[in-house]
């Protein structure tokens, strides 16, 4: 531009420039590797942010990337917990167990125009089952006869996988339920369902005494 003044003269031009035109936001992708997650049913979880690992890729073809940062948000309201900062920041908070929660990335160009993406949600379990009952028919063990198991625990910030119950002549051992048909690594497993567990079996021949079930 030129300036003029009142007499009519013109000044020297001034050009100031160039200016770099970017009308689109950066690229970017962002995944949580499921390493740090565990997948039971429908959903994610995780007891612990110290085995999360994440791959971010942003880029601007235009602009360049200015910065790249992470927040930890609440996935019903969408609430940042904890952000916009580096990964090793957030991932230093460890929400209340119970919480569903989701990662999200921003990567934000020269031009100050910016992309988000978000993890898959998951759910934060930092305690195990509690209240653990287990009950047998009649409190024995008949060979060749069938015995009814019945097991439950509570288990308010997630849900029980499975059960594993081990029988044998001390608590914990496993010379009862290792003849088991059926059994993993000596162990009677059950599937984790809502409320009670049952189990119906045949107990195998073995030795008259006096049994533990744990």
């Amino acid at each position: 531009f030129s300036l003029c003044d009142a007499a009519g003269n013109l000044s020297e031009p001034f050009v100031h420039g160039p200016f770099i035109t970017d009308t689109s936001p950066p690229d970017l992708s962002f995944t949580l590797d499921h390493t740090g997650l565990l997948y039971y049913g429908t959903h994610y979880y995780t007891s612990s942010f110290s085995q999360l690992q994440k791959t971010t890729t942003a880029e601007d073809s235009e602009t360049g990337i200015r910065n790249v940062t992470y927040a930890l948000c609440d996935n019903s309201t969408g609430e940042i917990l904890v952000g916009w900062d580096t990964w090793e920041t957030i991932t230093q908070t460890l929400p209340p167990g119970g919480s569903v929660c989701h990662m999200a990335c921003k990567a934000e160009n020269h031009a100050k125009m910016m992309t988000i993406k978000k993890s898959v949600p998951f759910i934060i379990d930092t305690t195990p089952p509690e209240n653990l009952s287990l009950t047998l028919s009649d409190n024995t063990f008949i060979p060749g006869e069938p015995c009814f198991i019945t097991i439950h625990a509570d288990e308010p910030e997630s849900v029980v996988a499975e059960y594993r119950i081990a029988i044998g002549t001390t608590a914990g051992d496993t010379s009862l339920s290792a003849l088991v048909p059926g059994n993993s690594d000596g162990k009677i497993v059950l599937a984790g369902t809502p409320g009670e567990a049952r189990k119906s079996m045949i107990i195998p021949d073995s030795e008259e005494n006096t049994y533990y079930a744990s």
